[in-house]
């Protein structure tokens, strides 16, 4: 009997490595697709969650100011939305009445060329003198005037009487209004600022954490009121 052939395993390992490679071509081009859309597609910026937090709650210029409920030096309710129906509106936020700071905020600088008075009128006298001194000039451009901060009525009654303010000062304690505004800060203390709102409630111009002088003078700027 003659003695049969050795079959080749070459065509089975050939086809076995055809196989093979048939069934890695996907994957490959699979990973070439996945690294071009990395390389392609930006980069996502992270936003931690109180920054995002913050931008969603800040208001900002052409956002209207929200409809709130507070007090003012009397304990008469003051709803927000109701102070810009007939007039535009310069608020100022000061952290707490009748501090240095704040009297600045509130008493303007027409000094008499006298050392003494003027350094006590520097160290007692620019946010909220100084809006109190151009209340008429505001009043003619058809904006009213009005302080804001975490003080009780009664402290911001005792702070304009002292003063003489011819303008109303919200208590904002729980900060409800001060936050949405973007003027608080760590511990809830209340960051200097100032707010141009036109009629209708639209903010129109925003400075935070502003100096005192600056708080009173940019408002005006804004209004074309000259200092």
């Amino acid at each position: 009997m003659a003695p049969r052939k050795k079959e080749s395993a070459e065509p089975t390992r050939r086809s076995a490595r055809t196989v093979s490679q048939s069934s890695t071509a996907p994957e490959t081009t699979s990973n070439s697709a996945a690294k071009k859309r990395d390389h392609d597609e930006p980069a996502m910026t992270h936003v931690s969650a109180p920054e995002a937090k913050k931008a969603k709650t800040s208001l900002a210029v052409g956002d209207k100011l929200p409809d709130i409920t507070l007090l003012d030096e009397e304990g008469n309710t003051v709803q927000i939305g109701d102070i810009t129906h007939e007039k535009g509106v310069i608020l100022f936020a000061y952290p707490r009445a009748s501090t240095p700071g704040c009297t600045k905020q509130v008493c303007n600088c027409c000094f008499p060329p006298h050392p003494p008075y003027f350094v006590f009128q520097i160290n007692e006298g620019i946010q909220a003198c100084g809006f109190r001194d151009v209340f008429d000039k505001v009043s003619s451009k058809e904006y009213l005037i009005y302080g804001i901060s975490t003080d009780a009525p009664k402290a911001n009654k005792n702070f304009k009487e002292k003063q003489g303010l011819q303008y109303h000062l919200l208590s904002d304690q729980k900060s409800e209004l001060l936050k949405a505004l973007g003027a608080t800060k760590e511990g809830n203390k209340t960051l200097r600022s100032s707010w141009v709102i036109g009629k209708g409630g639209i903010i129109e111009d925003v400075q935070l954490g502003t100096s005192p002088g600056d708080s009173v003078a940019k408002a005006l700027t804004k209004l074309g009121v000259e200092v």
